[in-house]
């Protein structure tokens, strides 16, 4: 956009934005459209009205996968607009655990939750049905967040086409993630930390005890996953790390 400054719609207010905020911006505008679409019911032609800019109108469609707007569909808009995060381990109960919550909690506190749906889930059977492994819960709570309620679930093959991404912990999960579900042929498939300046695997606790460098490994893995597919909705696609789709 060059030197020239944007504008969005909150709440009635057409609020000046920097260029150096564009990636942020269009998320924010993506945020604000899918809501109040969903909630009002809008037509395509209202959904033209609202948007005041040509080009902001075609970019927003393309997000909103050409969906109209109205009663009858909103439910299916806002399904569709979600981006479902699903991470992996070979339990259930510590990693991907924790991971779930981690990425759950920044999401809501980027105010961001009506925009994603995230799961875990166990590549084994080993720990189905059981609860977060009692270290990582209290890893979690010491930092003030809930995983009350959560069990242990395995992988199944249907996951790969419900979900956009399939964050792995380590390499072995891929291997089995793989059998499971027959490949990966729409680079869905990622490692956690391959999201980072660190790439490898997130440290098992199952194994060390030590469920602080766990902790670090998921919460910097899970910001950075978070900033690309930030940065991916902000432009109209979804990054999958260094891959596009």
């Amino acid at each position: 956009m060059g030197g020239t400054a944007s504008y969005d719609i909150q709440d009635g207010i057409l609020d000046p934005v920097s260029p150096d905020l564009e990636q942020e911006y269009w998320f924010k505008r993506r945020t604000w459209y899918i809501n109040e679409a969903g909630q009002f019911g809008w037509s395509k032609l209202e959904l033209q009205r609202q948007i005041k800019s040509g080009t902001h109108l075609e970019t927003a469609l393309d997000l909103f996968h050409e969906v109209c707007y109205n009663e009858k569909n909103r439910t299916e808009v806002g399904e569709k607009a979600m981006i479902k995060i699903l991470f992996i381990c070979h339990g259930n109960i510590c990693r991907s655990t924790m991971a779930e919550f981690v990425m759950k909690d920044l999401v809501k506190k980027a105010g961001l939750e009506s925009l994603f749906h995230i799961e875990s889930a166990a590549t084994s059977t080993e720990e189905i049905g059981n609860p977060v492994y009692p270290s990582a819960r209290r890893k979690l709570a010491e930092h003030g967040i809930d995983c009350a309620g959560k069990t242990a679930r395995q992988l199944r093959y249907e996951d790969y086409s419900q979900y956009d991404l399939l964050i792995e912990m380590d390499q072995a999960n891929i291997r089995n993630m793989h059998r499971i579900c027959g490949g990966d042929f729409d680079g869905k498939m990622h490692l956690l930390m391959e999201f980072t300046d660190r790439p490898g695997d997130v440290a098992d606790p199952w194994y060390t005890g030590d469920f602080e460098s766990t902790w670090k490994n998921v919460l910097v893995g899970c910001r950075e996953l978070l900033q690309a597919v930030k940065v991916g909705m902000g432009t109209g696609r979804v990054l999958y790390g260094e891959k596009e789709k």
